[in-house]
């Protein structure tokens, strides 16, 4: 291929045909996505002189080429039948020219070929039989065609070929062939016609095509794109008669182009020969106003920058013209500025007019593509969906809840969130959506005990486009847990996740409703728990009758203390300062673990841990009030951890009657800053056997089996005479499984 540039001799003046004007500068509607589905599909030929594969990789720079008769055939079976009803064949043949005027040579041109497509199954060998031909084409004398056709119903397509334009040892055909899915509509092609800049600049080869980078910006868009550059091209020659077949070039260009863009890059020969502006301009407008009375979009660049002197004289003129084309045309598209980038970057020119190979071409295309994408691609919709989120797995955490966990999708723009698909039964296929979620688990609450269910996810992105749906996960919700202890009146596992509230597990009704920054977090002791912040969040659980209690109680909680509050750190409480309160508190010097009753209402009767509370750690508290025994002891981590009493403790207790129970603060703050967990409240003492059952079982769970394991038996026994009446034992402790 020649690519040359020369002075022209102008013709007459045409006739300057006026769009509708407008006021500001507007951007084309976006065309639908129309991504190539043949990319690497199994591709067969037949008298082939280059592989098959050439035809439809990814790389342009090769191509399939064969001795006629010759055929390229495509299994497009695993392509999904959605994707390959309505299409657009796109062929290409770099090698040749749009326009191959006498004295030119074609090379391995297509001339006479059909495009057929077979129902037959997909795998294997192409059918021999049972063909049928969708599209028929005799004489061609074009670089590339587009044709839109139905695949429904058809597994394999392929293009054959029986004649051809050539010249010596050129006389084979060759050519890339794209299937794209044009199933919402054909639209997304583009028809550069322009002079040898464009014949130069917009082929198909590498490192990287018009199309190629388009799709690098929108992967589910991939433009079929047709070279109509030809060396020597004024803006008043596409209006000339064609003489091989009677009709104006453009309109017959037109005529067999099915996809929506034209660009019309046109305007350099004009400016070598010093053609007025108004010339140019006025070409162009007819060109433009044909090409939207044809249903199409027009794009039109301004002329690159040049170093010859007639382009620089005469090049400014004309791209004023251009531009007030694009000022009072609506329809117009504007193309690049090529004229301010070639002249930042004169050494990408390498003869003062075309653009180097590669780097100046590579430019072209880039600021073509870039264009495009920020004047007619702009809120595009994406057609692409996330892929299926993978590794999906169910865990039963109680007799109630199921928890689901899985690997996140991808998408080419975001995942936006899951939809969440269950049915009950080990057997189940009616799935039905039951929730949706933003992060990659998801607890599913308030299921039947004993009960198997199935799931399963799929992700959407903000488009709307759903992907396809992950494994099927199954877990079986564990058995229905005993009766609670007698005397539970509030239990609170805090496994909702979200929400203004939390539900209590006692059956008693006592609601809590999170104040002030109170805040769900998955990492709970037991699945979700609440976060407190130290200084205005807590939970208010009411004050209703069963909570007004003056006998016997037992407090317990798992905590997880970030910070040291400057006094007292309420985990839940009935006070004024008055009541009863189970708390952290540094009252004996470092915070330690305390419950607190008042006799009346102005004392009160406290007991202290020995353990030391350290931050960041996870701790299973429990305070027992005794009314009948008249003691008050703490249990930390199931034992018994009795440290310094302060006060009598009383027969009965105060109740506070004007305050609520709330978790995480009393009456005048006195804040807890942490997680809290498993919060259960009871009106009767419990034994350190029961207390070690909650510890070890979410609320609303199945506790334990009971333990069996005795201890290892001590060691290393010795005893030791100290005095005439007195032996010291001494020995090395036992172990245990609790």
């Amino acid at each position: 291929m020649k690519v040359r540039a020369t002075t022209l001799l102008l013709a007459t003046l045409a006739s300057v045909v006026a769009l509708t004007p407008r006021t500001e500068l507007r951007a084309a509607s976006a065309p639908a996505p129309m991504p190539v589905i043949s990319r690497g599909v199994p591709a067969f030929a037949t008298n082939a002189v280059y592989p098959a594969s050439g035809g439809n990789d990814a790389d342009y720079d090769t191509v399939f080429r064969g001795t006629p008769p010759t055929s390229l055939t495509y299994d497009l079976s695993g392509v999904p039948a959605a994707n390959r009803g309505r299409v657009l064949v796109a062929w290409y043949n770099d090698a040749s020219g749009w326009l191959t005027k006498p004295g030119e040579s074609f090379y391995n041109e297509p001339r006479d070929y059909t495009i057929d497509a077979s129902p037959a199954g997909g795998g294997g060998n192409p059918p021999g039989q049972g063909w049928v031909t969708l599209v028929t084409v005799t004489g061609n004398v074009r670089n590339s065609r587009l044709h839109v056709t139905d695949l429904t119903g058809f597994n394999w397509v392929r293009m054959s070929v029986t004649a051809i334009n050539g010249s010596f040892q050129n006389m084979d055909a060759g050519f890339n062939l794209d299937i794209h899915d044009a199933h919402l509509a054909s639209d997304d092609a583009w028809f550069f016609l322009g002079d040898s800049i464009t014949l130069l600049s917009m082929t198909h080869h590498e490192p990287s095509n018009y199309a190629q980078q388009v799709n690098a910006a929108l992967p589910s868009f991939f433009p079929a794109q047709q070279n109509a550059g030809i060396g020597f091209w004024k803006t008043d020659d596409p209006l000339q008669i064609d003489p091989t077949t009677g009709q104006q070039y453009f309109a017959e260009w037109l005529a067999i182009f099915p996809g929506r863009f034209v660009s019309i890059a046109l305007g350099t020969n004009d400016a070598l020969g010093n053609a007025p502006p108004s010339f140019v301009s006025g070409n162009l407008s007819t060109m433009a106003q044909q090409a939207i009375s044809a249903g199409k979009v027009p794009i039109i660049p301004l002329i690159p920058w040049s170093c010859d002197s007639r382009i620089q004289a005469s090049g400014p003129g004309i791209n004023d013209a251009i531009r007030a084309l694009w000022a009072n045309n609506p329809q117009i598209v504007p193309g690049p500025d090529f004229w301010s980038y070639f002249q930042a970057h004169p050494t990408q020119l390498s003869d003062c007019i075309h653009p180097t190979v590669n780097e100046g071409t590579d430019a072209y295309r880039k600021l073509y593509a870039d264009k495009m994408l920020a004047n007619v691609y702009q809120g595009a919709a994406d057609a692409l969906p996330p892929t299926a989120p993978t590794g999906l797995g169910a865990t039963a955490a109680s007799s109630s809840r199921i928890d689901l966990a899985w690997t996140a999708s991808t998408d080419n723009v975001g995942v936006t969130g899951y939809q969440i698909e269950r049915c009950a039964s080990a057997t189940c296929t009616s799935f039905a959506q039951i929730a949706t979620a933003t992060t990659t688990t998801y607890g599913d609450s308030g299921l039947a005990a004993s009960t198997t269910y199935r799931y399963r996810v799929r992700a959407s992105d903000a488009a709307g486009n759903l992907s396809p749906y992950s494994n099927i996960a199954s877990a079986t919700t564990q058995a229905p847990p005993p009766p609670p202890p007698g005397g539970l009146v509030a239990a609170y596992g805090f496994s909702e996740g979200s929400g203004t509230t939390t539900q209590d597990a006692s059956g008693k009704g006592h609601t809590g409703t999170l104040q002030a920054g109170a805040s769900w977090t998955a990492s709970g002791k037991y699945g979700s728990a609440l976060s407190f912040n130290g200084s205005t969040s807590y939970v208010d659980l009411g004050n209703a009758s069963d909570l007004q209690l003056t006998g016997s109680m037992t407090w317990s909680a798992w905590i997880f203390a970030t910070s040291n509050p400057p006094d007292d750190g309420q985990i839940i409480a009935k006070s004024n300062g008055a009541g009863w309160q189970f708390k952290t508190t540094p009252d004996t010097g470092a915070h330690t673990f305390g419950v607190g009753i008042s006799p009346s209402a102005g004392t009160i009767t406290q007991r202290y841990s020995t353990t030391v509370r350290a931050l960041n750690t996870w701790y299973h508290v429990a305070g027992v009030y005794d009314a009948t025994a008249q003691t008050l002891n703490v249990y930390v981590n199931g034992l018994l951890d009795n440290g310094a009493l302060s006060g009598v403790v009383p027969a009965s207790q105060y109740n506070a009657a004007g305050e609520n129970v709330t978790v995480g603060r009393r009456a005048g703050g006195f804040y807890f800053q942490g997680t809290i967990d498993e919060v259960r409240l009871y009106n009767r003492a419990l034994s350190a056997a029961e207390i070690q059952s909650d510890m070890n079982t979410p609320v609303g769970g199945t506790p334990p089996p009971p333990d069996t394991t005795p201890p290892t038996t001590p060691s290393g026994l010795t005893a030791t005479a100290s005095s005439s009446s007195r032996i010291d034992l001494a020995w090395t402790a036992s172990t245990d499984n609790v």
